[in-house]
């Protein structure tokens, strides 16, 4: 009776341990491959892109999975291109070793920019700062108070397509006076203006 107890607490330690190896393995990046009956080391692709949802190819082969994934392969080198339709294709050589993670984080830029108009209002006088990053204009509508002043529109880029909106510094020109008619001028630093009216 003891005998038999003691064959299956060793039995069960045994499997303990043999799936804890196993499961070890595969949380390692190993895969079982059936063909041979072994262990494979693989290592891991993370693909990520700006926009998402982009076609990955593999060595020219397409993949189902789209961006935001991780894959397993075989270590080696890979030519891996991740494209959309209506944006720049990215394609890179990758190493891929055994137990590591390799990362693609491409940046997609479109194919046929958005042309767009800056403003909508009826800009009079612009002037590109030094550092030609900032634009000022005045506004000068009649049947518009709360759009005429002096606006200061930021030229660059948001992120996450975040829209570039002016931003009106001042509200009016004393009596008599109009921001349309005035001149500008920038500060070296390009943080202050200097008004003429």
């Amino acid at each position: 009776m003891i005998k038999k107890r003691l064959i299956i607490f060793l039995s069960v330690i045994s499997g303990i341990i043999l799936v804890a190896y196993f499961l070890f393995k595969l949380a390692s990046g190993y895969r079982i491959d059936f063909s041979h009956k072994t262990m494979k080391p693989t290592g891991l692709l993370v693909a990520t892109s700006t926009p998402n949802q982009a076609s990955i190819l593999i060595n020219g082969k397409l993949w189902k999975n789209k961006t935001a994934t991780t894959l397993s392969l075989v270590p080696g080198e890979y030519e891996v291109e991740i494209k959309k339709d209506g944006f720049s294709s990215w394609k890179k050589k990758i190493l891929i070793e055994k137990e590591l993670v390799a990362k693609t984080d491409a940046y997609l830029f479109p194919t046929y920019p958005d042309l767009k108009a800056l403003t909508s209002t009826s800009a009079s006088n612009p002037l590109i700062s030094p550092d030609g990053k900032k634009v000022v204009f005045a506004v000068d509508q009649q049947d518009q108070d709360e759009k005429n002043g002096l606006w200061v529109l930021d030229l660059t880029e948001r992120p996450l397509g975040l829209t570039r909106e002016p931003r009106q510094i001042i509200k009016s020109a004393p009596k008599g006076r109009n921001f349309a008619q005035a001149q500008y001028r920038w500060s070296p630093d390009s943080k202050q203006i200097l008004i003429t009216l």
